[in-house]
């Protein structure tokens, strides 16, 4: 947030992983969809108030972050082959839920609209913590995907957006 100066306040950011690294989709001064009542029922957080006292220079303490990582299915018409290292993702100190929306055998259809996979979800004492974690999914996590062009491809967590 620095390059745009924010410096203090609630945005909803939107970035988008790659295969040339993770790119920045947008930023809104505001709370995305759900994510007041979200984080008053997982952490009694009032996100409207805590934006509105540090509006007024109120600080508050440093809370664990907590993370929800969506997994996108391919853009192009496909079937699940394979998901990979669901048990080893469950098992990594932080991760609280690991799911998936498709099963091996399942046709996806494609398409332009982003579509999701499954979820990856969790909480960890900071972002330093939380990167290292993403790193360790992506290395881990691997769902396969039969295309017409490709019959068999592997794809970890980081590869499945580009496609």
């Amino acid at each position: 947030m620095a390059a745009l100066g924010i410096r203090t306040g609630i945005t909803h950011t939107e970035l988008k992983v790659t295969p040339r690294g993770p790119r920045l989709i947008g930023v809104n001064g505001r709370l995305g969809g759900g994510i007041q009542q979200l984080s008053l029922s997982a952490m009694d957080l009032d996100l409207t108030g805590y934006a509105a006292r540090t509006a007024l220079g109120e600080t508050a303490p440093p809370r664990l972050v907590h993370f929800q990582l969506i997994l996108l299915a391919p853009q192009r018409p496909c079937e699940v082959v394979a998901i990979e290292g669901a048990r080893e993702v469950r098992a990594l100190d932080g991760v609280g839920n690991c799911r998936f929306y498709v099963r091996p055998g399942q046709t996806l259809d494609g398409g332009g609209a982003s579509k999701a996979v499954g979820v990856v979800g969790g909480v960890v004492p900071d972002h330093d913590a939380y990167i290292a974690l993403v790193e360790r999914i992506n290395s881990l996590l691997r769902m396969g995907f039969a295309c017409e062009e490709e019959p068999q491809p592997r794809f970890n967590g980081a590869e499945l957006s580009s496609l």
